[in-house]
């Protein structure tokens, strides 16, 4: 009985035992008695084991030193505290010492393999069995649970059982769960064994905590979230210094989520924080957190997740480093994570991170990832780490090749259903265009496509079939690449054969001949390398070797008959022998390769023939003209290889497949020679198959077969092909197989000129008179470029057949009668034909002429002395054929031959005409072909330099172009300058030399080259040089042309100077270089370059150069392009805008009249002229009063005085005409704007459509508002700004403030118009009168009002009930609000119309102003009340109204002004005709002659330039539009002087000039260049477009604009009703008016009254 032994144990524990043997003896026995009870025995039996209780807790034995007896004591008071259970057996303060000793022994945990580890967990499996724990809670004993929980972390290990880690958790959580509130401490203490970097933390603990707080999360949770956001917020600092919330918050997110919801927000703060440590450490945490393994990322942790990815591109390359890092992590766990493509993509944007090791770790990332997982990353980013091939970097370079053939390897190895390799083939291509970068060239590239492209298991078979598929994917650069490595290969094979045998002979003794043979042999070889002196020394060394073995292994390298296995072996060996260490080691490593046969042999030659036969039964077209293309390749570069092949190439020779016999037919030109004894042995029949294919084959058939049986044919086939010749000849008279006889004559001449000699004169009688000269019998309509004909294309195979006559493989420059061929080729050029008198379709024509352009860019290869430049400038002038794909096909073959280094720089001219006819793409295209011819001279004159001898020699300079190009367009595009000087017909030329010397001074956006100081001057004194010197030559062909090449070279000269934008001193930095003598003598005249340097051409003086610099330089629409759109207008119902009127008549060349040279107009003034655009001048087309200037001002009362800076600035200028010199003004008959008789047909719709767009019935109009009018007190520079930076869209009234100033005066006609207009949209008559223009303003010491901009509809009087009418304010002073001048004006109130409700009021200033009081803001200043308009902004807004523009100054004459100027705007009620036709021919009347006596010098200046130039332009108009418009007269608003010597400019201060010069550079910097809108603004000097009709506003042509003449109802009216007047009437009556179609955005802005006080 258990409870009586302790009951003895109990007696005997009273005293105890003095040796520690016996104590244990008795303690032990009692742990068994105890074990042995229940818990809850029997009062009596606890009764009976009191005595031992009682003993077992005496202070001897609790406080014993012994560390078995206290474990045994532990032991014994741990099961009383079960047995007792739920009584407790002691008093508190015994429970504490019970538990101290308890947790104690849990110490010892530690020690797994301990005799007391059994104990101990006895005790721990006990407390938690039965939650003793939980008294510890009731006894307070909080540093006991804190030492428990420091114990049980301490000591947990991993090797612990099972039931020691449950244990340990479940009295923790008990104790957790059991707490009231958790204390801090006991929190730090859990807390502080989380994170995943602690040190001295093992994972049992870590693990053990995060087990804790999954179990316990609800009662921990909001203190663990308080916890942490004190600590992340700064509020507090932690208790233990190990608490590190980074770490804690990565483990509380593995084991419980839940928690962070609130902390999350400030992890995303930290990530965004200033502080670099803090932003790693967050950065770190996510990075761990998203790439643990499992689900994807929740939703709650979204925003920090992106924010996350956004560290890609922080400031700190640590933190970017890191973030690739951690996301590689993340997609190598799961690459097909929901997050995957969101992280792809932001990693695409850092490959062009601009610090290099982050590219690097980007390609790392995305290829480590690939070849993980090669689905999970799409093919367009794969091709995106292809580009960074073209790194700036070579550690990027090298490193992106590296990874990008390991993925191609891996795509090899994994090819499967998922993963189809043939995704990947473009990979080799790329690695092989590396091979231009002179960081690569043929050794690092031949090492990968040899070495590690493929896998080493791979057989034969397998590289085979993936070559085939990455040739069926290269384009010409790839395959030109392949084809240079394997030219390099095969030279390098040659000479170490030679040195081999070389050596041989001079091992035994030394023979100095033999010596010098080998360094040479040395020195050919070592231009293989990347470093050719370093290659050539090792090759020196290796001479010096004595080891056979070595020489062996490289004999048998160079053997072509090694397989691939055996070359690999041997290759390994050679290196094996040297060890790593050798100074040869590299050499050696590289040169094996590139002297053996490993990346093509005979066993792929095999295999390829049996791939051949194996995709033509498969019916592969592709992939068998893949095979024969590699077969092709290895024949020409490495013949040896198809020996032993003879047989399976006579079979295929015989196979019915075209393509088959092509590529065999090539393979045999190509390798005959080599393998032509076994050809012999293996079939005798070759040369009769390649005889027949000669005269029955097709053209290419032909071709090969040709040269293949000269190859194979042991006298060069001279025996072969005499036979052939003479069948070939006898069969022209039968005329059968022609295109291939043709061919094969052709080819004989090129191989074998001795036999072509004998019948050359029957060939050439023949192709002249049977062929060239026949007569087309076919349908000579044909339009369609593939519609040439069967006659068309065997003239085309004549000229072939002469031209390669001409190309024989040698002794080409004995041939004879060279000059007969250019003859034929001439008249083709010329007529379409060999003859004008024959007649064929324009294709054939476009055919042949192109044909003939392409033989002289051949046959100059070798010929080009013997062209003469007519025939020069005929060829250049193929790229003007009407059909863009001749145009297309004959500069690619200019930029093919060029580039290959066939053809001369020269023909590169041609890209340059026409270019600006082109559409958008291909002028990109013809402009990139450009620059490459230009960069790749600029790389030869680099390379040349250096050896350059005669310094005045420009054979490989870029700049050798322009004197072919000047004289060219001398003689083709440019009129004669003395005859034509109408500036706008030399366009395109300016454009033309522009664009060259752009890019010669490497001025081009797209070239992206900094350019030293020391290489621009040479760059500009080279140019310099070549236009002076043309300059003081003579035209060699045609003198009299001389005078355009000079003009051209002066247009040059500006231009260059224009682009340096230095002051540089060009005549300082040039000297005479020697000219082509075809095209340029010396000069002949005396005193010629004091002649030369003084006398300039009016081409390139100030004016001219003005409005050349005005230019759009890029694109301009080709004519045709415009027609369409011209067309595309009329069946739409529109008319065509005056704009694009202009653009058609001008570019028809129908508007350029000759205008005189003035030398003394005044450089300022010319400035100032040019300051307007062609639009602004046209609406004086109406001008017949030559007295009135053409002064015109823009609203914010600035004269528009750009600075130089911006002057010359093309961008700024764009769409600016040319102002005409001074001439003497002359009456000129009233222009009428279109004739009446096809007004008359569109009048109807035009008004009705008009009066609805215009009333807003068709469409809403769009918002009108712009800050400035709601406020008129905004500050004027935000005016400026808004002018030039806003949208279409969003703009409105500053359209108005390009009214040019014109008078006041009502005309009866304009009235009769009013009238009949509104029997026909009774709305419509509101249109007019809400603008009142003014178009000339001279400038005197008085004060000036700016012009003022109407705020029509923002702001209206309200007469309110009770007040003055308006009729009654006649006689009133009143003062009116000045927008632009932010002042009121004071003045009388004159007279006022009630019919159009408009007073006439007259400025204390002189003034005179027609205004709508209503729609204007304006105060009473004697009646002693104000009624100030409100703004009615919302009323606006809704209605669509549009803005009034209201006119400037007036004459000083105080008299009534009736003409107000329309301005689209809504319709007003119009009264009867006849009443208002009555009185207005009685005011105008008073009006009319004071004019006609005022004329100046202002006037000539002015007036007439203008008038003149636009005199022949709209005569056009009149003619070709057919539409009528009468102009009406009108009175001049400006300021009418008595003297002549005020009619100028007002002259703005320079302060003015200051400001607004700063504003607009300001502005037009903050548009993007080129963009639609900076052309728009500067279109009109900043005069932004209004959208007139109220409909969506349209593209920059302003086709919904109804801009166009007569589309506006008022215009309509006067087109439609006005009487005819003779010219005479109007000559010193009219000024100008707007003209109603013109696009608002071309109106003039009003300019504020401003004081000068001076003449300009």
């Amino acid at each position: 009985m258990a409870h009586l032994q302790l009951k003895e144990l109990g007696s005997k524990l009273q005293t105890l035992p003095t040796s520690k043997d016996a104590l244990v003896k008795l303690l032990k026995q009692a742990t068994t008695c105890l074990a042995e009870l229940d818990q809850s025995p029997l009062t009596s039996t606890l009764e009976s084991m009191k005595p031992f209780f009682n003993a077992i807790v005496k202070p001897e034995l609790l406080k014993h030193q012994d560390r078995d007896v206290k474990l045994l004591v532990a032991t014994c008071a741990c099961e009383i505290t079960r047995i007792t259970a739920p009584e407790a057996p002691y008093s508190d303060e015994i429970l504490k010492d019970i538990f101290q000793l308890i947790v104690g022994t849990f110490r010892g945990l530690s020690d797994t393999n301990g005799p007391s580890f059994g104990r101990r967990v006895v005790i721990l499996e006990t407390l938690a069995r039965y939650r003793s724990c939980v008294v510890m809670l009731d006894l307070e004993c909080d540093d006991l649970v804190n030492e428990m929980f420091r114990i049980f972390f301490a000591v947990v290990r991993d090797d612990h059982s099972e039931s020691v880690l449950s244990s340990m958790q479940t009295i923790m959580v008990v104790l957790l769960e059991e707490s009231e509130d958790v204390r801090e401490d006991i929190l730090s203490i859990l807390l502080s064994k989380l994170g995943c970097e602690k040190k001295g933390v093992n994972m049992a603990s870590r693990r053990l905590a995060m087990n804790v707080i999954q179990q316990c999360v609800g009662k921990l949770e909001p203190i663990i979230k308080q916890f942490l956001l004190s600590l992340m917020s700064g509020d507090s600092k932690p208790v233990n210094s190990q608490v590190e919330y980074h770490g804690i918050i990565y483990d509380l997110y593995c084991c419980a989520p839940q928690i962070l919801s609130g902390v999350l927000p400030y992890v995303t703060g930290e990530l965004l924080t200033d502080q670099l440590e803090i932003r790693l450490k967050a950065m770190n945490l996510v990075g761990d957190i998203i790439s643990l393994p499992g689900s994807s990322i929740p939703e709650a942790f979204q925003p920090i997740f992106s924010e996350f990815l956004k560290r890609l591109t922080d400031r700190v390359v640590d933190v970017r480093m890191s973030v690739l890092e951690h996301v590689k992590n993340c997609l190598l766990l799961n690459p097909f994570r929901a997050e995957a493509p969101q992280i792809i993509s932001a990693l695409c944007e850092r490959l062009l991170d601009f610090d290099e090791n982050v590219r690097k770790q980007v390609v790392a990332v995305i290829c480590d990832v690939a070849c993980h997982a090669l689905n999970a990353v799409p093919l367009e980013t794969v091709k995106l780490v292809a580009e960074r091939l073209r790194d700036k970097s070579l550690l990027v370079k090298k490193y992106a090749m590296e990874r990008l053939t390991e993925v191609y390897r891996v795509a090899c190895e994994k090819s499967s259903d998922t993963v189809n390799p043939n995704e990947f083939n473009w990979i080799p291509g790329k690695i092989l265009r590396c091979f231009y970068d002179k960081d690569f060239r043929s050794d690092i590239i031949e090492s990968v496509l040899c070495g590690s492209l493929f896998p080493v298991e791979f057989s034969i078979s397998d590289i085979v079939k993936h070559w085939i598929g990455i040739f069926s994917g290269f384009d010409k650069v790839e395959v030109k690449a392949l084809e240079k490595i394997l030219e390099q290969k095969q030279r390098l094979q040659q000479e170490m054969q030679k040195y081999l045998s070389l050596r041989k002979m001079s091992q035994d003794k030394d023979i100095p001949e033999v010596q010098k043979k080998i360094v040479f042999c040395f020195r050919v070889m070592s231009r293989s390398f990347a470093d050719p002196i370093k290659a050539e020394e090792s090759f020196q060394i290796l001479d010096q070797l004595k080891d056979a073995n070595i020489w062996k292994i490289l004999t048998n390298l160079v053997d072509p008959n090694t397989s691939l296995h055996q070359a690999r072996a041997y290759r390994d060996d050679l290196l094996k022998i040297l060890g790593e260490k050798h100074r040869l080691y590299e050499f050696l490593n590289t040169f094996s390769v590139k002297c053996s046969y490993l990346l093509f042999n005979k066993e792929h030659v095999k295999t390829i023939l049996l791939e051949i036969i194996a995709q033509k039964s498969a019916e592969n077209a592709q992939r068998t003209q893949s095979c024969l293309n590699m077969l092709v390749i290895v024949a020409r570069f490495s013949p040896l290889l198809l020996r032993g092949s003879e047989e399976e190439l006579v079979n295929l020779l015989k196979d019915d497949n075209d393509t088959i016999q092509e590529g065999v037919l090539n393979v045999l030109a190509k390798a005959g020679g080599t393998i032509r004894e076994q050809l012999a042995v293996t079939s005798s029949s070759v040369d009769l198959i390649l005889e027949r294919l000669c005269l029955e084959g097709s053209r290419r058939q032909a071709k090969y077969a040709v040269h293949a049986l000269a190859a194979i044919t042991k006298d060069d086939g001279l025996k072969s092909l005499s036979v052939l010749y003479k069948k070939l000849v006898d069969m022209l008279e039968d005329k059968t197989h022609l295109p291939a006889v043709l061919q094969s004559l052709g080819c004989i001449a090129q191989t074998a000129m001795p036999v072509y000699e004998t019948r050359e004169n029957e060939i050439v009688e023949f192709i002249l008179n049977k062929i060239l000269k026949s007569d087309s019998k076919e349908d000579n309509m044909k339009t369609s470029w593939d519609d040439k004909s069967d006659l068309c294309m065997l003239k085309i195979y004549g000229i072939k057949a002469f031209v390669k006559s001409y190309l024989p493989v040698k002794d080409a420059h004995i041939r004879p009668n060279i000059d007969s061929l250019l003859d034929i080729l001439r008249n083709i050029l010329l007529y379409g034909e060999i003859s004008k008198d024959l007649k064929s379709s324009s294709v054939d024509m476009a055919h042949l002429k192109l044909a003939s352009a392409k033989a002289v860019l051949r046959l100059s290869r070798l010929w080009d002395h013997k062209i003469p430049v007519d025939l020069f400038h005929l060829t250049l002038r193929v790229s003007e054929i009407s059909f863009p794909q001749a145009k297309k096909i004959f500069l690619s073959k200019i930029h093919q031959y060029i580039k290959d280094r066939l053809l001369d720089a020269k023909y590169g001219c041609a890209f340059l005409f026409n270019i600006f006819g082109s559409k958008p793409d291909e002028f990109a295209e013809d402009k990139q072909n450009l620059f490459d011819i230009i960069q790749m001279y600029h790389q030869l004159k680099a390379r040349q330099l250096s050896v350059q001898s005669d310094a005045n020699s420009l054979i490989t300079y870029p700049e050798y172009i322009l004197p072919y190009l000047v004289h060219a367009l001398a003689h083709n595009s440019c009129p004669n300058v003395d005859d034509c000087e109408d500036v706008g017909a030399y366009d395109d030329i300016y454009r033309q030399l522009h664009l060259i010397l752009s890019m010669l001074l490497q001025r081009e956006e797209d070239a992206k080259s900094e350019v030293t100081t020391d290489k621009e001057k040479e760059l500009i004194s080279t140019i310099t040089s070549i236009f002076l010197s043309i300059k003081h030559s003579e035209d060699m062909v045609d003198t009299s042309k001389s005078k355009n090449s000079h003009a051209l070279c002066e247009l040059g000269l500006a231009i260059t100077k224009r682009l340096v934008q230095k002051d540089v001193d060009l005549q300082g930095l040039s000297h005479l270089v020697s000219l082509p003598p075809l095209l340029y003598k010396a000069s002949e005249k005396e005193g010629d370059d004091t002649l030369v340097t003084e006398v300039k051409s009016w081409l390139a003086d100030e004016s001219s150069l003005t409005h050349f610099e005005s230019l759009e330089l890029e694109m301009v629409q080709s004519q045709s392009a415009e027609d369409e759109a011209s067309k595309e207008d009329e069946k739409d119902g529109n008319e065509i805008p005056l704009r694009k009127m202009l653009k058609n008549i001008k570019s028809q060349g129908t508007s350029g009249k000759k205008v005189k040279r003035n030398k003394s107009v005044p450089a300022e003034t010319k400035k100032a002229e040019n300051d307007f655009d062609i639009l602004n001048m046209v609406r004086e087309i109406n001008v017949d009063n030559l007295e009135t200037p053409t002064n015109f001002e823009p609203s914010n009362g600035h004269d528009h005085s750009l600075s130089k800076k911006e002057l010359k600035d093309p961008e700024s200028a764009t769409g600016k005409k040319r102002k005409a010199r001074e001439t003497t003004p002359a009456p000129v008959p009233k222009r009428r704007r279109s004739s009446s008789a096809h007004g008359k047909l569109r009048l109807s719709t035009s008004i009705s459509k008009a009066s609805r767009r215009v009333s807003g019935e068709d469409s809403p109009q769009p918002k009108l508002l712009l800050d400035e009018e709601v406020n008129p007190d905004a500050d004027s520079k935000t005016m400026q700004r808004k002018m030039v930076k806003g949208s279409e869209k969003d703009l409105s009234l500053s359209s108005l403030k390009r009214k040019v100033k014109g008078s006041d005066s009502y005309h009866n006609d304009e009235l009769n118009k009013h009238d009949e207009l509104d029997m026909m949209s009774p709305d419509s008559t509101q249109l007019s009168d809400k603008t009142v223009g003014n178009n000339n303003k001279s400038s005197t010491g008085s004060a000036k009002k700016g012009k003022r901009k109407s705020i029509s509809g923002l702001a209206k009087c309200m007469t309110k009930e009770g007040e003055i009418d308006t009729e009654d304010l006649i006689g009133c002073r009143i003062k009116v609000w000045w927008p632009t001048d932010k002042k009121f004006y004071g003045g009388t109130i004159k007279s006022y119309d009630p019919l159009k409700g408009k007073h006439v009021i007259l400025y204390d200033d002189g003034d005179v102003e027609i205004l709508r009081l209503e729609k204007e803001r304006w105060e009473l200043i004697d009646k002693g009340r104000k009624s100030i308009k409100k703004l009615k902004l919302s009323s606006l807004e809704a209605t669509g109204q549009k803005h009034k523009g209201s006119s400037g100054s007036q004459s000083k004459r105080a008299k009534k002004i009736i003409n107000g100027k329309q301005s689209p705007s809504k319709p007003v009620k119009r009264a009867s005709k006849n009443k208002l036709h009555q009185e207005d021919t009685k005011e105008t009347s008073n009006i009319s002659n004071p004019e006609e006596t005022t004329t100046s010098k202002a006037d000539k200046m002015y007036s007439g330039g203008s008038d003149e130039e636009f005199n022949g332009g709209f005569n056009e108009i009149t003619t070709k539009e057919k539409k009528s418009n009468k102009n009406t007269k009108s009175v001049s608003r400006g300021k009418r002087l008595k003297k002549e010597k005020n009619f100028h400019y007002r002259k703005e201060t320079n302060e003015e000039k200051q400001d607004y010069s700063e504003r607009l550079s300001e502005d037009r910097e903050s548009v993007p260049q080129g963009s639609s809108e900076e052309k728009e603004v500067d279109e009109s000097s900043g005069a932004l477009r209004q959208n007139i009709n109220g409909e969506e506003e349209s593209d920059s042509e302003g086709h919904h604009d109804n801009s166009d003449a007569g589309s506006n109802p008022r215009e309509m009216e006067k087109s439609h009703l006005e009487p005819s007047k003779s010219p005479h009437d109007d000559d010193n009556k009219t000024i100008p008016e707007i003209s109603d179609d013109v696009p608002l955005s071309k109106w003039k802005c009003r300019t504020g009254k401003k004081s000068s006080g001076k003449e300009q």
